[in-house]
């Protein structure tokens, strides 16, 4: 597994524009809110909590790392696995 450097912030985009500016500020603000230090390496996912997007998987992932590489997992949204993953 290799880990890129933990100064950059990478956006996937899913095909919807973003209506807001992206770049150095953006990224900063979107650390700040999210609390997260520059050597954090975070993996956000948004969209409908179900059982066919495998985030129980990226969560058994997740948790395989190696303790030197530490991840911080953002879920946005609502669904039926909600309560799951929040426990």
């Amino acid at each position: 597994l290799g880990i890129a450097s933990a100064t950059k912030l990478h956006a996937i985009p899913n095909g919807i524009p973003d209506p807001e500016p992206t770049g150095r500020d953006r990224v900063e603000a979107i650390r700040s809110e999210w609390q997260l230090s520059p050597s954090d390496i975070a993996v956000l996912t948004a969209g409908r909590l179900a059982p066919e997007k495998g985030l129980e998987e990226l969560i058994d992932a997740i948790a395989l790392l190696p303790v030197r590489s530490p991840v911080r997992l953002i879920l946005a949204g609502e669904g039926e696995l909600r309560p799951a993953l929040e426990a």
